[in-house]
Protein backbone atom coordinates (compact mmCIF):
# COMPACT_ATOMS: atom_id res chain seq x y z
CA UNK A 1 0.00 0.00 0.00
CA UNK A 2 1.54 3.30 -1.09
CA UNK A 3 1.14 6.37 1.06
CA UNK A 4 0.02 9.67 -0.34
CA UNK A 5 2.77 12.25 -0.34
CA UNK A 6 2.06 15.26 1.82
CA UNK A 7 2.18 18.53 -0.08
CA UNK A 8 4.91 20.87 1.22
CA UNK A 9 2.63 23.92 1.44
CA UNK A 10 0.17 21.95 3.59
CA UNK A 11 2.91 20.88 5.99
CA UNK A 12 4.21 24.45 6.25
CA UNK A 13 0.72 25.79 6.91
CA UNK A 14 0.13 23.24 9.67
CA UNK A 15 3.52 23.93 11.26
CA UNK A 16 2.93 27.70 11.12
CA UNK A 17 -0.51 27.33 12.69
CA UNK A 18 0.87 25.15 15.51
CA UNK A 19 3.76 27.54 16.14
CA UNK A 20 1.55 30.66 16.13
CA UNK A 21 -0.88 28.90 18.44
CA UNK A 22 1.78 27.85 20.92
CA UNK A 23 3.41 31.29 21.05
CA UNK A 24 0.03 33.03 21.15
CA UNK A 25 -1.22 30.87 24.01
CA UNK A 26 1.90 30.64 26.17
CA UNK A 27 3.62 33.90 25.14
CA UNK A 28 1.60 36.22 27.40
CA UNK A 29 3.01 34.37 30.43
CA UNK A 30 6.27 36.17 29.68
CA UNK A 31 4.63 39.56 28.98
CA UNK A 32 5.34 40.96 32.43
CA UNK A 33 9.03 40.12 31.98
CA UNK A 34 9.41 42.08 28.75
CA UNK A 35 11.17 45.46 28.71
CA UNK A 36 8.96 48.50 29.16
CA UNK A 37 9.76 49.76 25.66
CA UNK A 38 8.37 46.54 24.10
CA UNK A 39 4.78 46.72 22.80
CA UNK A 40 2.82 43.53 23.28
CA UNK A 41 0.15 43.22 20.54
CA UNK A 42 -3.14 44.40 22.04
CA UNK A 43 -5.99 44.01 19.52
CA UNK A 44 -9.41 44.49 21.16
CA UNK A 45 -9.23 45.50 24.82
CA UNK A 46 -11.75 46.55 27.45
CA UNK A 47 -11.43 48.92 30.43
CA UNK A 48 -9.34 51.39 28.36
CA UNK A 49 -9.10 54.91 29.79
CA UNK A 50 -8.07 58.20 28.24
CA UNK A 51 -6.08 60.70 30.30
CA UNK A 52 -6.66 64.45 30.20
CA UNK A 53 -3.64 64.93 27.90
CA UNK A 54 -5.06 62.41 25.40
CA UNK A 55 -2.90 59.41 26.31
CA UNK A 56 -4.69 56.03 26.27
CA UNK A 57 -4.12 53.59 29.14
CA UNK A 58 -4.66 50.00 27.96
CA UNK A 59 -4.68 47.06 30.37
CA UNK A 60 -3.34 43.81 28.95
CA UNK A 61 -4.52 41.21 31.45
CA UNK A 62 -3.02 38.17 29.73
CA UNK A 63 0.45 39.75 29.72
CA UNK A 64 0.05 41.37 33.20
CA UNK A 65 0.96 44.84 32.00
CA UNK A 66 -0.42 48.27 31.19
CA UNK A 67 0.46 49.95 27.90
CA UNK A 68 0.39 53.69 27.29
CA UNK A 69 -0.40 55.07 23.83
CA UNK A 70 -0.57 58.60 22.45
CA UNK A 71 -3.84 60.07 21.22
CA UNK A 72 -2.95 58.77 17.71
CA UNK A 73 -2.36 55.24 19.12
CA UNK A 74 1.44 55.32 18.98
CA UNK A 75 3.02 53.15 21.67
CA UNK A 76 4.83 55.11 24.39
CA UNK A 77 5.70 52.68 27.22
CA UNK A 78 4.50 49.73 29.24
CA UNK A 79 4.23 49.13 32.96
CA UNK A 80 4.73 45.56 34.09
CA UNK A 81 2.79 44.22 37.05
CA UNK A 82 4.50 41.74 39.31
CA UNK A 83 3.72 38.11 38.58
CA UNK A 84 1.10 36.66 36.30
CA UNK A 85 -2.45 35.50 36.74
CA UNK A 86 -5.29 36.99 38.69
CA UNK A 87 -7.71 39.57 37.38
CA UNK A 88 -7.31 43.30 37.47
CA UNK A 89 -9.10 46.49 36.55
CA UNK A 90 -7.80 50.00 36.17
CA UNK A 91 -9.18 53.49 36.58
CA UNK A 92 -7.89 57.06 36.46
CA UNK A 93 -8.02 59.80 39.04
CA UNK A 94 -8.48 63.46 38.18
CA UNK A 95 -4.70 64.00 38.39
CA UNK A 96 -4.21 61.23 35.76
CA UNK A 97 -2.84 58.80 38.33
CA UNK A 98 -3.46 55.23 37.19
CA UNK A 99 -4.98 52.96 39.81
CA UNK A 100 -4.67 49.21 39.25
CA UNK A 101 -6.72 46.88 41.43
CA UNK A 102 -5.60 43.29 41.20
CA UNK A 103 -7.06 40.20 42.81
CA UNK A 104 -4.78 37.23 43.23
CA UNK A 105 -4.85 34.40 45.76
CA UNK A 106 -7.82 35.93 47.60
CA UNK A 107 -5.90 39.14 48.19
CA UNK A 108 -6.55 42.55 46.70
CA UNK A 109 -3.56 44.69 45.79
CA UNK A 110 -3.76 48.27 44.61
CA UNK A 111 -0.95 49.74 42.51
CA UNK A 112 -0.67 53.45 41.82
CA UNK A 113 1.28 54.59 38.74
CA UNK A 114 1.95 57.91 37.07
CA UNK A 115 1.57 58.20 33.28
CA UNK A 116 5.39 58.22 33.14
CA UNK A 117 5.40 54.63 34.42
CA UNK A 118 6.59 55.38 37.94
CA UNK A 119 5.15 53.13 40.65
CA UNK A 120 4.03 55.51 43.39
CA UNK A 121 2.43 53.14 45.88
CA UNK A 122 1.46 49.53 46.46
CA UNK A 123 -1.19 48.67 49.02
CA UNK A 124 -2.86 45.42 50.09
CA UNK A 125 -6.57 45.31 50.85
CA UNK A 126 -8.76 42.80 52.60
CA UNK A 127 -11.85 44.15 50.80
CA UNK A 128 -13.60 42.23 48.08
CA UNK A 129 -12.56 43.27 44.57
CA UNK A 130 -16.04 44.66 43.82
CA UNK A 131 -15.89 46.90 46.91
CA UNK A 132 -12.83 48.66 45.54
CA UNK A 133 -14.93 49.95 42.63
CA UNK A 134 -18.01 50.95 44.58
CA UNK A 135 -18.94 54.68 44.67
CA UNK A 136 -18.32 54.66 48.43
CA UNK A 137 -14.71 53.57 47.91
CA UNK A 138 -12.02 56.07 48.92
CA UNK A 139 -9.93 55.46 45.80
CA UNK A 140 -11.31 58.55 44.04
CA UNK A 141 -11.60 57.21 40.51
CA UNK A 142 -13.32 59.23 37.84
CA UNK A 143 -16.94 58.18 37.34
CA UNK A 144 -16.41 57.28 33.67
CA UNK A 145 -16.08 53.60 32.98
CA UNK A 146 -13.26 52.41 30.76
CA UNK A 147 -14.18 51.81 27.12
CA UNK A 148 -13.87 48.74 24.92
CA UNK A 149 -11.63 49.74 22.00
CA UNK A 150 -9.59 48.37 19.15
CA UNK A 151 -5.90 49.13 19.56
CA UNK A 152 -4.36 49.21 16.06
CA UNK A 153 -2.55 45.89 15.65
CA UNK A 154 -0.89 44.44 12.58
CA UNK A 155 -2.89 41.44 11.30
CA UNK A 156 0.01 38.98 11.60
CA UNK A 157 0.43 39.93 15.29
CA UNK A 158 -3.22 39.36 16.17
CA UNK A 159 -2.69 35.73 17.35
CA UNK A 160 -0.50 37.12 20.15
CA UNK A 161 -3.05 39.65 21.42
CA UNK A 162 -4.98 37.12 23.52
CA UNK A 163 -4.44 33.46 24.43
CA UNK A 164 -7.91 32.61 23.05
CA UNK A 165 -6.85 33.43 19.47
CA UNK A 166 -3.64 31.47 20.01
CA UNK A 167 -5.70 28.49 21.19
CA UNK A 168 -7.79 28.61 17.98
CA UNK A 169 -4.64 28.63 15.85
CA UNK A 170 -3.28 25.67 17.83
CA UNK A 171 -6.54 23.74 17.37
CA UNK A 172 -6.58 24.50 13.63
CA UNK A 173 -3.04 23.14 13.40
CA UNK A 174 -4.02 19.99 15.32
CA UNK A 175 -7.01 19.41 13.02
CA UNK A 176 -4.77 19.94 9.99
CA UNK A 177 -2.23 17.50 11.40
CA UNK A 178 -4.92 14.87 11.99
CA UNK A 179 -6.43 15.30 8.49
CA UNK A 180 -2.97 15.11 6.94
CA UNK A 181 -2.17 11.95 8.90
CA UNK A 182 -5.48 10.35 7.87
CA UNK A 183 -4.94 11.23 4.21
CA UNK A 184 -1.45 9.71 4.21
CA UNK A 185 -2.79 6.41 5.53
CA UNK A 186 -5.26 6.03 2.66
CA UNK A 187 -3.96 4.43 -0.55
CA UNK A 188 -3.59 6.87 -3.43
CA UNK A 189 -6.02 4.94 -5.62
CA UNK A 190 -8.71 4.28 -3.04
CA UNK A 191 -12.05 6.02 -3.30
CA UNK A 192 -14.82 6.11 -0.75
CA UNK A 193 -17.29 3.29 -1.37
CA UNK A 194 -20.31 4.32 -3.39
CA UNK A 195 -23.78 3.72 -2.00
Amino acid sequence: MTKRPNKPWRSKLIATSLLLGAIGFFGPLFGSRMPTDFEWPAGYKGNVWQASDGHHVVPHRAASRLQIYTEEWRFVRAMNLRGTGGRFRICLREDDTIIVMRTKNRRDVQYEFTLDGVLVETETYSLRHEDLFSPESSIGCLPDAGRFVYVPTKPWLFPFSTPVIGWFFWMAGCVGLYVSWRRRRLPASSHPPSR
